[in-house]
């Protein structure tokens, strides 16, 4: 998922196994929605088929991968080979020092989700019905927060709803982009 690919990036940088450069070449490869997201809630919940789901995801990595090529660079200098230097640290120390990590990052990621869907839903609260219901409202709530917004896409037309589906999807939302950058 999203957060993920950017975690993992930033480790690889942080080791010197990647430069500046290439982390944020990088980025554009592997930042995207995982494959239980986009599947489950996406193609099972919103179009009640995996198979769309599988189509969206594949267009999903698709883009990035085209994206990706589009903007790499058209000449590198030539890489220098370098050595990181990690010290592979005994079970003891590792095995806490990963699950503390991976419950920052959880806690990191649910905070953000929490506080953007009670901001969503105070401003639903807030907004006439008539605009809460628009499709205009669906789109900008999913650029805001991705679930909620994709949630509300349901009564779009089935292609329109694809289209507005996969461009929430490049996005992954404001929530998204602030749990990466939070890691970043």
């Amino acid at each position: 998922g999203y957060p993920v690919g950017a975690q993992a990036v930033c480790r690889l940088y942080a080791q010197g196994l990647l430069t500046r450069q290439e982390a944020e070449d990088t980025l554009a490869f592997c930042n995207n929605a995982g494959p239980a997201f986009v599947l489950g809630v996406v193609g099972g919940g919103l179009f009640q088929s995996a198979a769309v789901g599988a189509i969206l995801w594949a267009v999903h990595l698709g883009a990035a991968l085209v994206i990706g090529v589009l903007l790499r660079p058209a000449q590198r200098p030539a890489a220098q080979a370098r050595e990181a230097e990690i010290a592979a640290a005994p079970f003891r120390a590792a095995f806490p020092q990963a699950v503390r990590q991976a419950g920052v990052s959880f806690f990191s990621v649910c905070l953000y989700v929490v506080f953007f869907s009670v901001v969503t839903a105070l401003v639903t609260q807030l907004l006439p019905q008539s605009v809460t219901e628009s499709g205009l409202y669906a789109l900008l709530l999913g650029a805001v927060e991705l679930t909620g917004g994709t949630a509300l896409l349901r009564p779009f037309p089935a292609a329109l709803r694809f289209a507005a589906a996969a461009a929430l999807l490049g996005f992954g939302g404001l929530c998204v982009q602030m749990q990466i950058q939070a890691l970043l």
